[in-house]
């Protein structure tokens, strides 16, 4: 079965590098914090938009979706830029910065039930995965 996820915030090259840093730096005591936001207030989809005028017929029903939705959306994002900026602020300022910062409703609600499908289906192969050890 193939899918595609469409609607990924979250950028997993970013968080795989982030957590390599922080492996690497952890031990110097530096923190290393992945900001995760969701659809924030911006410029990003309105006047700085620039999108390539090239469309691919096989990417209509995707990406080509994606591209025409966007614009439309600038302006109305639910994310308040203004405390997004203090909240990243705030967890500066702590002792024990988290690994993750997940910002705004739709960021939370995608990245939470992102990790839940994740761990059900790592469970649902539990069996296969430690059957996978030397036996005894």
């Amino acid at each position: 079965m193939r899918r595609i996820t469409r609607w990924r915030w979250r950028k997993h090259a970013v968080e795989g590098w982030s957590d390599a840093l922080a492996a690497e730096v952890g031990p110097l005591g530096i923190a290393v914090t992945c900001v995760e936001p969701g659809p924030f207030r911006t410029d990003w989809a309105g006047r700085s938009l620039q999108q390539t005028p090239v469309r691919i017929t096989d990417y209509a029903e995707t990406a080509g979706k994606r591209l025409a939705s966007t614009k439309g959306y600038s302006g109305k994002q639910p994310g308040d830029p203004v405390r997004a900026g203090e909240a990243i602020i705030a967890v500066t300022q702590e002792p024990n910065p988290p690994r993750h910062l997940v910002l705004g409703k739709f960021g939370f609600e995608t990245v939470t039930a992102k990790l839940k499908e994740r761990l059900a289906e790592i469970e649902g192969r539990r069996e296969q995965s430690l059957g996978a050890d030397f036996s005894g």
